[in-house]
């Protein structure tokens, strides 16, 4: 009994001595062999008898690796991108990246490592905030088999805001503040004697700045006032900030004292807040 191997790549391997057991049964042993996938190899096995009669017998067997592949997609608050993933068995890996607002880039091909690590490029691609970007990568082989993974990354840069609240002795008061990544922001002040003002629509330049016309308003002394301060971005997220203010009139005294040749004095004076 021997058995010979060739395969559709044109190898050839034996011919194999078989070891023949009493109940017909045999086997090869293949422990020094090692067989390349995506090759369809053919065993043709042929019994041989006492008077050199032949008999033959083929079975194909074969196996194919099929690749995988795993993506990781981040960006950061500055619309950068980060595309790095791993991959098995493949030869060639591409990603594409579509938007939750219909933006779409890529395909990108990948750089592939020996180790199957791969990467791409982002370094000239903007991502905007509040929208979720899918990348789906795509790793093929040498048999064009695919294998696809998808990772989906975004970023929203919610708002901050700061405040500033002053009254001056004259009850006038002066509303300023800073905010970044802000739409709107609008401001409403309480008193400690239970007053309410507003809210006022602030002002918003595009630095972020912003402030809050007073004019009108007058504010009574010995009354603690807190402004709150929320900014609002495209995405309804908010963020506040508080400051008090207040102020108190000290009283102001002036005295004029005076006595005549007869001994007679005059006491006068003036005062403020008294």
């Amino acid at each position: 009994m021997s058995v010979s191997i060739s395969g559709s790549d044109g190898s050839n391997l034996g011919p194999f001595p078989a070891t023949l057991n009493p109940d017909g049964s045999w086997s090869v042993d293949l422990s020094g062999e090692s067989f390349d996938e995506e090759v369809t190899y053919t065993a043709t096995a042929t019994a041989t008898d006492n008077a050199s009669n032949t008999a033959t017998d083929t079975d194909t067997a074969g196996y194919d690796l099929l690749p995988t592949v795993g993506v990781s997609f981040e960006i950061s608050d500055a619309g950068v991108g980060t595309l790095t993933g791993t991959s098995e068995h493949a030869t060639s890996v591409s990603v594409s990246i579509s938007g939750s607002d219909g933006s779409s880039y890529g395909p990108f091909p990948a750089t592939l490592n020996p180790d199957g690590s791969w990467s791409v490029d982002l370094s000239g691609e903007s991502f905007d905030e509040e929208v979720t970007y899918t990348a789906t990568a795509t790793a093929t082989d040498n048999a064009s088999n695919t294998a696809t993974d998808t990772d989906a990354a975004g970023y929203d840069l919610l708002p901050t805001v700061g405040v500033s609240f002053e009254i001056s002795d004259a009850g006038v008061g002066t509303l300023t503040g800073t905010s970044e990544h802000a739409t709107s922001v609008s401001v409403s002040i309480s008193g400690s004697d239970g007053s309410s003002y507003g809210p006022f629509p602030a002002t918003l330049n595009p630095d972020g700045a912003w402030s809050v016309d007073l004019s009108g308003i007058t504010f009574p002394e010995e009354v603690t006032y807190t402004a709150t301060a929320m900014a609002t971005d495209n995405a309804s997220n908010t963020a506040t900030d508080t400051d008090t203010a207040g102020y108190d009139l000290l009283p102001t005294v002036g005295v004029s004292f005076e006595i005549s040749d007869a001994g007679v004095g005059t006491l006068t004076g003036t005062s403020e807040h008294a």
